[in-house]
């Protein structure tokens, strides 16, 4: 008799069994985990902090298919406008991207400046990006955890392209 399959593990329902190291982007901090880029805001994120930190996204969208974002928002500042602007601009040229991001530890100020965001890329795409406001880590991980389940990964030969 056969065993019975088991599935694969999440990748981020929980901190990496395997150390993945940080990067530094300005005063901020990136790593990739599987199919999750993880952020650590520190202050105000520039243009070219951002960029820097989309390419991991990119990276992510060519694997899988979509990119998923957890935030760590605890000391997070504000975002250029320029930045703001050029988040809504991509949203505009590649509205068929997959992605979602839980945010976690925002203050109000962080919550309302992703709600604007948020319908910035709404009104230039006519998508909504899904964006989660998590009470803490775990819940963050597990809203990624219930995305994940309803976006399996498709074949890079069957993908449209994204960017």
């Amino acid at each position: 008799m056969s065993s019975p399959a088991v599935d694969p593990p999440e990748p981020a329902l929980a901190t990496p069994s395997r150390p993945v190291a940080w990067q530094q982007v300005g005063a901020h901090r990136v790593r990739t985990v599987d199919d999750c880029v993880e952020w650590q805001i520190n202050g105000p994120m520039s243009l070219s902090e951002l960029q820097a930190i989309e390419r991991h996204h990119l990276d992510v969208m060519d694997q899988y298919g979509y990119w998923m974002a957890l935030v760590d928002c605890e000391h997070a500042g504000g975002l250029e406008p320029v930045a703001r602007r050029y988040v809504a601009e991509q949203a505009r040229l590649h509205p068929n991207r997959i992605a979602m991001s839980a945010l976690y530890g925002c203050s109000p100020t962080v919550v309302a400046l992703s709600t604007l965001v948020c319908r910035a890329v709404k009104l230039f795409s006519g998508k909504l990006h899904p964006v989660e406001i998590c009470s803490d880590e775990a819940s963050a991980r597990a809203c990624l955890a219930a995305f994940r389940k309803t976006h399996p990964g498709v074949p890079r030969a069957k993908r449209p392209t994204t960017h």
